[in-house]
């Protein structure tokens, strides 16, 4: 298979994965209704898994279609606003606060997907939640990305590191780290830079300049 095909496979296969949790979750509440819909607590309860469930599929779908995605518009500079109202669905169901200290404007769709799919490979640095912070600066030309993470038993695991920092081999990849090579993939077919650092604290830093 070639490195191509891989790669969509992979993409795939994290969109899948990233969905079967909401989807189970919505087939159990339509369950939960047809099993006695004349309980109204348990109908009140059906209808709450209903939505909440269907605001996360639909969060990670939005995600998916922007940080993946080729947008259906001919467009080619999107809203950073946009990227951090869908950032902010994704992080609503989990632990990791977010501060977007980046302006208002557009950004050409690469970038957009750079800062967005960065800010996700921090969000799984900190399995056991804490705070995100992402700026955004144009220094002489290029953009520079900054993505940090603090909390509890921070790190970014080897796997990821490998595609982060471009030594990881496709065909060793899983769909959970596929996201980064992804990113790393994007960053360097604009002649950009990544780097990690470990600031110690629990505290990780992610830079890119693209």
């Amino acid at each position: 298979m070639s490195i191509e095909l891989q790669l969509a496979a992979l993409l795939c296969s994290r969109v899948c994965h990233d969905l079967i949790n909401p989807i189970g979750a919505l087939n159990n509440g339509l369950e939960f209704l047809e099993e006695d819909d004349d309980d109204p607590e348990m109908r009140a309860d059906a209808l709450r898994l209903l939505k909440g469930s269907g605001q996360q599929a639909s969060a990670k779908l939005q995600f998916a279609r922007l940080a993946f995605g080729a947008s259906s518009s001919g467009a080619s500079d999107i809203e950073l606003d946009e990227a951090r109202r869908c950032i902010e669905g994704i992080l609503a169901e989990g632990k990791a606060g977010l501060t977007w200290d980046v302006p208002s404007r557009t950004l050409d769709k690469d970038r957009v997907k750079i800062v967005m799919n960065a800010v996700q490979v921090m969000n799984e640095a900190i399995p056991y939640g804490g705070a995100l912070h992402v700026s955004l600066d144009d220094r002489n030309g290029a953009v520079a990305v900054r993505v940090s993470a603090e909390g509890r038993e921070a790190r970014v695991p080897g796997p990821l590191r490998a595609c982060l920092d471009g030594t990881a081999e496709i065909e060793a990849l899983e769909p959970r780290s596929v996201q980064a090579y992804y990113l790393s993939l994007l960053v360097r077919t604009h002649g950009g830079t990544m780097a990690v650092h470990d600031e110690g604290g629990d505290r990780l830093r992610l830079d890119i300049a693209v």
